[in-house]
């Protein structure tokens, strides 16, 4: 049967049709947006699973665009989306907000809701350090930011990154690495890494 010209909707609401129809495993859609995506099956196609590289398919906020970064390979996240989901989970993820409630403002910028780029970033600027995990920080450089982006944020040993976590529950109002022992009522200074 020809189902070239067949058109569906999928779950964010993005239309296409069939353009190339070779068999049920290799069938090419064009996206109302012009995107064009081959070597998708029929059975996904006309139930409405196909989604555009351009889709908010990531918390419905962003999308894995196009490019040569790939969400998963050999079955697991890559290196890059393993910090992409790190992030837009403290971003977007009204469970993780409850919990941490540092991040209740925190948002991501246009130009990384495009996977594409945050992963391009990523390659640029990461680098490693014997022993230690890398973490991503947004407000070392810009104190009390808000926003992960590639002007506010940096590649840091978790060991730095965590000299710099507030603590802000248990020490109030007092500055970073200063706590109030409330056995003596006297003030003492901290530094942790771990």
């Amino acid at each position: 049967m020809n189902k070239v010209g067949e058109r569906y909707v999928n779950k964010f609401g993005s239309w296409y049709t069939i353009i190339e129809y070779k068999n049920s495993r290799n069938v090419t859609i064009q996206f109302d947006d012009g995107t064009i995506v081959k070597n998708r099956r029929y059975d996904r196609i006309n139930k409405g699973i196909a989604v555009s590289p351009y889709d908010k398919s990531i918390n419905n906020i962003c999308c894995i665009g196009e490019g040569k970064y790939k969400v998963w390979e050999d079955g697991k996240h890559t290196f890059e989306y393993g910090f992409y989901h790190n992030i837009t989970t403290r971003c977007f993820n009204s469970n993780y907000k409850d919990i941490e409630k540092t991040y209740q403002d925190v948002t991501i910028c246009e130009e990384w809701k495009n996977f594409q780029n945050f992963a391009k970033w990523v390659e640029n600027n990461y680098y490693e350090v014997k022993n230690e995990t890398m973490c991503i920080d947004k407000d070392i450089l810009v104190k009390r930011n808000k926003i992960y982006s590639p002007e506010t944020c940096i590649f840091v040993p978790k060991s730095i990154n965590s000299l710099f976590v507030s603590g802000k529950t248990t020490r109030g109002d007092l500055p970073i690495g200063v706590a109030l022992e409330k056995s003596t009522g006297k003030f003492k200074a901290l530094c942790g890494n771990g």
